[in-house]
């Protein structure tokens, strides 16, 4: 059996995509006969969970350290990995590992692994949540800064054997930058979907309101806003009191927009749940809700609710720039696609799902070949055939 050092600062039992990620990876690899030690942030122990020995690495966290992220744009976590590079020096020593694969966000679980296969020379892949320094939503104070960053990126992406990207928009944006750079380097794993993750839910539905649910927090220019103006304008021509919208995630910081529309009486916002509490929510609903910040280039994301959005077999009212989430929908063909700028037909949009709830014929006829490209199983296969690339 093939052994593998996995370093990915988050790791369950901390809940993130980054953490569901890379442990679903380590679980479905084992499949392939590969077996992962896990290198991450948490307490200070070694466990061991579904055949995977995990080494918890204190990972400091307070208040000064936010700040600094917050206000330098540089990764918090960077204390972090020179522990996890001791750990990992001395795991090393003692195994023979074929492969080092690491995860961002935080970007530090990819310097861990560049000191390591500087150390250590075995094959590396290097898989990649978001951009780095060409990700929109990272500001930095100082230009200084950022060519700290831009360093820090030039020595990781050059050293990996093997880079790997959520959504092939990512990629074409990095091939981008470096010109240089082989494209063979350079793959697309999407997000994926586990349907263990969903097997124990037990449907509970409000029959006498159309439901609309969006999982996900709303943070910067990524606000619930264009579908809130929607509605306002929406009840001047129809009654939505029998509209009902879940909101799950956090909210904080836009609170203020349900009073300013007056639709206290149709929203219901949750906070931030557990993954299991936010997928119950998802089965409930009659219309998956999906809400992107708007852009005046395509977007490169692909978000993981929407990956969990398409096995759902319920239409999605997906309010977003042309970009990866709009790509995603109009190939799954599992709902439709309004510009966040577009107010008037996100409007009629929820107008017109409304109106086929009341006519008991919200259905959707998805592309069940295109979806099956999103499962978990399928996308540890494909890193399984990178990584047999590099260790045959």
């Amino acid at each position: 059996m093939k052994k593998m050092l996995l370093i990915s600062h988050d790791f369950p039992p901390l809940h993130s995509v980054e953490s569901v990620r890379s442990f679903k990876f380590a679980k479905y690899l084992l499949d392939f006969g590969l077996k992962s030690d896990v290198i991450c942030g948490g307490q200070q122990e070694q466990s061991c969970v579904y055949g995977l020995d995990i080494h918890r690495i204190f990972s400091p966290d307070n208040i000064l350290l936010r700040a600094f992220e917050l206000f330098t744009g540089l990764d918090s976590k960077l204390l972090w990995t020179l522990s996890a590079i001791r750990t990992g020096k001395r795991l090393s020593s003692k195994q023979n590992y074929d492969m080092i694969l690491s995860r961002s966000t935080p970007i530090s679980s990819h310097l861990v692994a560049y000191k390591l296969k500087r150390s250590n020379n075995i094959p590396w892949v290097a898989d990649f949540s978001d951009p780095w320094t060409q990700n929109i939503y990272k500001k930095y104070p100082f230009r200084s800064i950022k060519k700290i960053d831009e360093y820090l990126e030039k020595k990781v992406v050059y050293a990996a054997d093997r880079i790997v990207f959520t959504s092939q928009r990512t990629k074409d944006l990095f091939l981008s930058k470096y010109v240089d750079m082989p494209e063979s380097k350079v793959r697309v794993i999407p997000n994926f979907y586990d349907k263990t993750d969903f097997q124990d839910i037990k449907k509970s539905h409000n029959s006498d309101k159309c439901t609309f649910v969006h999982a996900g927090s709303f943070y910067k220019i990524r606000s619930p806003e264009p579908f809130f103006n929607a509605l306002d304008l929406l009840r001047s021509e129809i009654d939505i009191s029998n509209i009902h919208v879940k909101l799950v995630g956090n909210m904080k910081g836009f609170e203020y927009l349900v009073e300013k529309y007056d639709i206290g009486n149709i929203i219901e916002m949750t906070g931030v749940v557990s993954r299991e509490e936010a997928n119950m929510y998802l089965s409930s609903a009659d219309v998956l809700l999906l809400i992107d910040a708007p852009s005046d280039t395509p977007s490169v994301f692909l978000p993981t609710k929407l990956v969990d959005y398409i096995f759902m077999e319920k239409p999605i009212l997906a309010i977003t720039p042309a970009g990866t989430s709009a790509d995603v929908v109009k190939a799954t063909n599992t709902g439709t696609v309004v510009s966040p700028l577009d107010i008037s037909e996100i409007k009629n949009r929820i107008k017109e799902y409304y109106e086929l709830y009341q006519e008991s014929n919200l259905t959707i006829s998805p592309n069940l070949n295109e979806i099956s490209r999103y499962t978990a199983q399928q996308c540890a296969k494909d890193m399984y055939e990178i990584i047999e690339e590099l260790t045959q």
